[in-house]
């Protein structure tokens, strides 16, 4: 059951993925804002952002209110990547992704189980169900293949007292793979709207590959860890 909500969960996560793909380009083409986002106002973006002291503070920041109000998260990793190259904005990103679990988790520390089981509705049982189990080890397969929304997971854990080091290592573990790949292709990303840098192919071709492997790798896992587990 848990396995196969985490499935629909992946198909679901990249169908959202190109969906918005198509929609962002959509309004670049057919709208006024292509006059707006043009490559060279884009450049400058990046690059003020990227100068401002306070700017990986903002990257780190960021994750929290994006993940209460589902905004994608690749979107803030790919700007992190744009702005400070692949390696430093996938430190911010995973630095943005534990602060906002730990928000999470201490949000669902002040309620009751009964109250975030209302909240969180069908979502809840099978999270609660990994989390009771396995601690760390289902964080992680949580965070990899997630059975609900990331602010959900966070808060339900918090509202089972699970370990708050457990939440933070489980969201690295599970989550800096996959965000190494993204982080990648937003540098590359940021080469093709530079002048200055060269776009490589093949590091895109290299970080998507990646990407796949980590989800596929990730599935199978997943899937060992519910049989040995009876999850």
């Amino acid at each position: 059951m848990v396995r196969h909500i985490a499935s629909n969960r992946l198909v679901h996560f990249i169908a959202a993925g190109i969906v918005l793909t198509l929609v962002l380009a959509g309004l670049w083409k057919f709208t006024p804002l292509s006059e707006v986002v043009t490559l060279e106002r884009s450049v400058e973006w990046v690059e003020a952002f990227s100068s401002r002291w306070w700017a990986p503070i903002a990257i780190l920041i960021a994750f929290t209110p994006a993940s209460f109000v589902m905004f994608p998260r690749q979107i803030i990793i790919v700007a992190a990547a744009v702005a400070f190259g692949p390696i430093y904005g996938w430190l911010l990103s995973i630095g943005g992704v534990v602060i906002a679990a730990l928000v999470g988790w201490f949000v669902g520390r002040q309620l009751n189980e009964e109250r975030v089981k209302r909240w969180a509705g069908p979502r809840f049982a099978p999270t609660a169900k990994l989390l009771r189990k396995r601690g760390l080890v289902a964080v992680m397969a949580l965070r990899v293949l997630p059975v609900a929304p990331f602010t959900v997971e966070s808060i339900v854990a918090g509202a089972l007292r699970i370990k708050w080091t457990d939440l933070a290592l489980g969201t690295i573990f599970g989550m800096a793979p996959g965000m190494l790949g993204t982080s990648f292709i937003g540098d590359q990303v940021g080469a093709a709207m530079s002048t200055g840098r060269q776009f490589n192919i093949w590091i895109v071709v290299a970080a998507t590959v990646w990407t796949i492997a980590v989800a596929v790798g990730a599935k199978i896992w997943f899937g060992r860890l519910q049989r040995a587990h009876a999850i």
